[in-house]
């Protein structure tokens, strides 16, 4: 028998189209923190280390043995990223943004998603930008309309930003995205500089995009 939505799911799905909406709809592409609160949207700093007490609470990393090394021998055997037809989570205007690839984090009954985006912006310490707010809204709603996730309340999404406009710097971070009841929680961690190989950093970032999803999503949390 099909799951029925609750009146609590339905009102979340509104809200959530409602910011969306609200974010589409502005002119501007990089935001400081504190001007995204009137858009319903909270900042918390996130970490990446073991010793660090704000982690992800949606993701967990594999272990890093299981990663290949990113050495040279690696990157001459890497294929370009084809462009994958995903629904609204392209702009091809100035400033251009896109998701390269989107995946549920696990099949069945698990809603988190992760994706790896490119902005044509540079990244700052202190800003959001609207492609990644965007996608991460788009990407929360299309797992809130699919009839096998009504019974979850959350759906968390893992973003691995990467930043790169022409003659300018390169940076990529890691930010986690989820709704609270009252507010988007975008997580960023602090930007990481690209311009030069970091083999320690590739093989992070992998480990949290190819790594399990936690947490209980059938309830409203406010991590």
């Amino acid at each position: 028998m099909p799951l029925s939505e609750s009146p609590e799911h339905r009102k979340l799905r509104a809200t959530l189209r409602a910011v969306e909406k609200l974010v589409k709809d502005l002119e501007t592409h990089q935001f400081d923190y504190p001007g995204l609160e009137g858009y319903q949207i909270t900042v918390s700093p996130m970490a990446l280390g073991d010793e660090s007490d704000t982690t992800p609470g949606f993701f967990k990393p594999c272990p890093a043995h299981l990663l290949l090394e990113p050495d040279d021998t690696y990157d001459q055997a890497r294929q370009p990223a084809s462009e994958a037809p995903f629904t609204k989570l392209f702009e091809y205007d100035y400033p251009e943004y896109g998701t390269t690839k989107a995946i549920q984090a696990k099949e069945g009954q698990c809603p988190h998603m992760k994706a790896m985006v490119y902005n044509n912006l540079d990244g700052k310490d202190g800003q959001l930008l609207r492609g990644e707010l965007l996608i991460a809204l788009r990407l929360i709603n299309a797992q809130m309309r699919r009839v096998r996730f009504f019974e979850h309340m959350t759906v968390p999404v893992l973003l691995i930003s990467f930043m790169f406009s022409f003659m300018g710097p390169q940076h990529a971070w890691i930010i986690e995205a989820y709704y609270n009841g009252s507010s988007i929680v975008m997580r960023p961690t602090q930007l990481s500089d690209l311009r030069k190989k970091d083999e320690t950093l590739i093989k992070t970032f992998g480990q949290w995009y190819l790594g399990e999803p936690t947490g209980d999503t059938k309830v409203l949390w406010q991590l």
